[in-house]
């Protein structure tokens, strides 16, 4: 952490730290200047200002972004009292045959879900019971991914969530050639208390960009529909 006890020069130091890390999160999320100052009131201006070093962030500046980001105020002035911790999420697969006639099954857990290639295409009435895809399932990855982030950045602004149910459609292209994953729509419905639809709603497309499975698809176009229903039931 910069000494500001070193006078100017130290100050100087805290300034472009803090810049830095206000970029990092920024990119880190995946956000444009023009979505930042959506969330936070603040102009791309005065936000490029301030990622460049040439202005200190005001305190309220500093609370409008901690809660854009979702992050405490120590962490955006850059200072972290203990390194990140690092998880590690296992799971397994065993195939068996070739991909026309084979099977297999994917298990996380105590939790097995069985998958052929008939499942990619196959609507889910005509599959066994308990049949799924890879494809299925970084479709529900997303969701799951999305639902808990978003929980967590309305609790950031203020609000008080109470059930987000989100679904998932991943459109798979299956050709002679190959098949690819071209694009992932996310349709949520939320019930919160304590922000409008439009608060809402920047929430919820930051937290599309942003969540942790999203960046990791990032090579794959994600669109959202979303819902606010306000108040408690």
């Amino acid at each position: 952490m910069t000494d500001i006890r070193n006078g100017p020069a130290g100050l100087d130091a805290m300034r472009r730290t803090t810049a830095a890390r206000l970029r990092s999160l920024r990119l880190e999320r995946g956000l444009r200047l023009a979505d930042v100052a959506r969330l936070t009131d603040l102009s791309p201006a005065h936000l490029s200002r301030i990622e460049s070093a040439d202005r200190w962030p005001s305190l309220p500046a500093l609370i409008a972004l901690a809660a854009a980001y979702g992050v405490d105020l120590s962490t955006m002035l850059g200072q972290r009292s203990a390194p990140a911790e690092v998880s590690v999420h296992s799971g397994d697969a065993v195939w068996e045959g070739d991909e026309a006639r084979g099977a297999g099954v994917m298990i996380a857990n105590d939790v097995t879900l069985r998958y052929t290639h008939e499942s990619r295409t196959q609507g889910t009435e005509e599959r066994a019971e308990g049949m799924g895809s890879p494809e299925e399932l970084i479709g529900v990855a997303l969701a799951g991914c999305f639902s808990m982030s978003l929980a967590d950045r309305l609790v950031q602004a203020g609000a008080t969530p109470e059930r987000i149910e989100t679904a998932a459609q991943v459109q798979l292209s299956v050709s002679p050639d190959e098949s690819l994953i071209t694009g992932i729509r996310l349709t949520c419905r939320a019930r919160a208390a304590g922000l409008d639809r439009a608060q809402f709603e920047q929430l919820a497309d930051v937290t599309r960009q942003s969540c942790v499975v999203a960046r990791a698809l990032a090579a794959i176009p994600v669109s959202l529909d979303a819902t606010l229903i306000q108040g408690l039931a």
